[in-house]
C-alpha cells in the first residue's frame, strides 16, 4: 500500500471548500436544502447568520440583502433563528433583482430621497420580519 503525503487531508479540505463553497453559498438559497446549505457552512467554518451579516456575506447579493437587513434594523442572528424561510426566499429574490444598481447606490447613501419600498422586492417582508420581531 503506497504510503499518503501528509499533507492530504489538507489539499483535500482545501479541495473540498472550493467546491462546495461555489456550487452553493455564492449561488441563491431560495431552493437549496438545508442540510446542503449547512453543510457549505460547516466546511467554511460561519453560521447562517453570517451568511446576512454585512461584509462576511459570501455572494454579492447577499451582501446588499445582509446590508439592507442592518438598515432595517434587524439582527442577522435573530432573523435567522425566526425567519430562516423568509430570508432564503428573499435572498432569492435578491439575486434576480433587477434593481441591483439603485440598491446599491441607495445603500451607499447616493440614493437621494429613494426609498427601498419604491425599488426593492425585499422591503415589505423585511419590515414585517422587524414589525413581528417587534410585537407589532
Amino acid at each position: 500500500m503506497a504510503a499518503l503525503s501528509p499533507d492530504w487531508i489538507t489539499r483535500g479540505a482545501s479541495r473540498l471548500r472550493g467546491m462546495v463553497r461555489d456550487t452553493v453559498l455564492d449561488a441563491p438559497l431560495g431552493r437549496t436544502p438545508d442540510r446542503t446549505i449547512d453543510a457549505a457552512l460547516v466546511v467554511r467554518g460561519i453560521t447562517r447568520a453570517e451568511l446576512f451579516t454585512p461584509g462576511t456575506a459570501v455572494a454579492r447579493h447577499r451582501e446588499r440583502l445582509a446590508r439592507m437587513v442592518a438598515e432595517h434594523g434587524l439582527s442577522p442572528a435573530e432573523v435567522v433563528a425566526t425567519h430562516w424561510d423568509h430570508l432564503k426566499e428573499a435572498d432569492q429574490v435578491c439575486a434576480v433583482c433587477a434593481n441591483k444598481a439603485r440598491c446599491a447606490a441607495w445603500l451607499d447613501g447616493k440614493g437621494g430621497d429613494d426609498s427601498p419600498r419604491k425599488f426593492c422586492p425585499n422591503a415589505l417582508v423585511l419590515e414585517r420580519i422587524k414589525g413581528r420581531l417587534s410585537g407589532w
